[in-house]
């Protein structure tokens, strides 16, 4: 499945991931002061295709250890491992995500984090991530891909009425 501008709707742009949004850099440690009591996000809190959020527990009762990425009320959690599975959500709340997940923030002037997350489980992102991630024995993507796969964005105002219909589904 191939974005050509002929085909897109009128007041409509094909922008690059990268272009519209900022994925996390730099871990933190989950067992110190301050994080012990935040939830935590991995792809199986996730389910696939929906983006629902299911059975978190906090990094102490989980007895984390290992590096991971602090995100907030506006990132929106998308799982690298397995693209296939498209596990992606807009949890609305703080907390720390698996290292094999990446939180993404939007560039709020130009997309919507809830329209970004309906965008990224679309057949159109699949057919561009999977792909990519068929390079090594465990299916993965890495930043530089996913910020090259191309997304349809309309206005903001325009993505906000399409969440609302979206979200009543």
């Amino acid at each position: 499945m191939r974005l050509d501008s002929q085909q897109i709707p009128d007041g409509w742009r094909i922008c690059r991931f990268g272009d519209i949004t900022r994925i996390a850099n730099g871990m933190i440690d989950p067992s110190s002061d301050g994080f012990q009591h935040m939830l935590h996000v991995g792809p199986e809190n996730i389910e696939s295709d929906s983006g629902r959020v299911v059975a978190t527990r906090t990094a102490e009762e989980i007895g984390l250890v290992s590096g991971k990425y602090l995100f907030d009320e506006h990132a929106i959690l998308y799982s690298k491992i397995r693209p296939n599975l498209n596990k992606v959500c807009v949890p609305g709340f703080k907390g720390l995500c698996s290292a094999d997940m990446y939180p993404i923030w939007t560039d709020q002037d130009v997309v919507d984090a809830q329209f970004l997350c309906f965008a990224m489980t679309s057949q159109l992102f699949l057919a561009q991530a999977i792909p990519m991630s068929m390079r090594t024995g465990m299916p993965k993507i890495n930043r530089s891909d996913l910020n090259g796969i191309k997304v349809l964005v309309p206005s903001v105002i325009e993505q906000r009425q399409i969440v609302s219909i979206l979200s009543t589904c």
